[in-house]
């Protein structure tokens, strides 16, 4: 049994490594909760405050991405090398993080410039008289809004991955 993969101790016992759990966590949880915030948002605001349930929902499901989020899936490693080794493997470079950065600085400015306007034009949608710059504003802030909840959310899984490295560094 000596060099089996997966064994440690006196050479040939075939003693299984003791082997650890290691979080992962995957992106998409800010994002999917800020977008389920701002459709909650949206349809109350076309449907005048009635949908309390809507909100229900929007809590159960924000409930499931913490979730999802706070259980991702796990590294199984026997040693502190092999969780280095395949955390690096998930360890996005200095490029992509000044890349979100500046995506979340950029969405977030044009979504933050056009909320007004934004809700302006929903309450016109929701008047039955919408004008073809009430959905160019629409589509503005939307854009801006999923670029900033995308980037945000690569930002914060990138920090929380970058202190597992460190912690098992």
């Amino acid at each position: 049994m000596a060099g089996t993969p997966g064994t440690h101790g006196a050479r040939g016992t075939g003693a299984p490594a003791e082997r650890r759990r290691v979080p992962l966590p995957e992106r998409g949880a800010a994002a999917a909760g800020l977008g389920i915030g701002l459709a909650c948002l949206v349809v109350e605001r076309l449907l005048g405050g009635a949908p309390g349930l809507l909100w229900a929902g929007a809590a159960v499901a924000v409930g499931h991405v913490l979730y999802r989020q706070f259980r991702p899936p796990t590294l199984s490693v026997a040693r502190g090398a092999d969780i280095r080794r395949r955390q690096t493997a998930h360890r996005p470079d200095r490029g992509e993080v000044a890349a979100a950065g500046a995506a979340a600085l950029l969405g977030g400015g044009v979504a933050v410039s056009l909320a007004g306007r934004f809700l302006s034009a929903v309450d016109a949608l929701a008047g039955g008289a919408p004008s073809p710059v009430d959905g160019a504003i629409c589509l503005a802030f939307l854009g801006g809004f999923a670029v900033a909840a995308c980037a945000l959310d690569h930002l914060l899984v990138t920090v929380y991955r970058e202190s597992l490295h460190r912690a098992h560094a």
